[in-house]
């Protein structure tokens, strides 16, 4: 896991712009804000290509297919459909969406381990 929030800002950064027409500035701010706390606080991301077996390889496949289509979205930038915008968020909800089932996972996995040797 990566403690905190990841590295991601360039990404953050080109889907603000991307939404910007269609939503203006607030929500990119807001998005900005919480995602500079949780640079701090001890939530866990995974990284793609160390989930753990049964995810690692639905997870490279997704990222690959996401930077496809990003490379497209770079390519056509003032042209792209909501629509398109809006499946390319797919991939980035799964990542975060497994980030948080695996870290609950780990957490309840610890809670339950018992303690030898004090």
């Amino acid at each position: 896991f990566f403690l905190g929030f990841p590295s991601y800002w360039n990404i953050v950064a080109f889907y603000i712009g991307l939404l910007y027409p269609a939503t203006g500035p607030w929500p990119g701010a807001i998005l900005i804000a919480i995602l500079t706390i949780l640079t701090v606080l001890p939530v866990r991301f995974i990284y793609p290509n160390l989930a753990p077996p049964p995810w690692k390889i639905p997870m490279l496949i997704g990222a690959g297919a996401w930077t496809v289509l990003l490379a497209w979205m770079i390519y056509r930038y003032h042209e792209i459909p909501l629509w398109i915008t809006a499946v390319s968020l797919l991939y980035p909800a799964m990542y975060l969406a497994l980030s948080i089932y695996l870290d609950m996972q780990a957490r309840r996995r610890k809670a339950v381990t018992p303690r030898v040797g004090l």
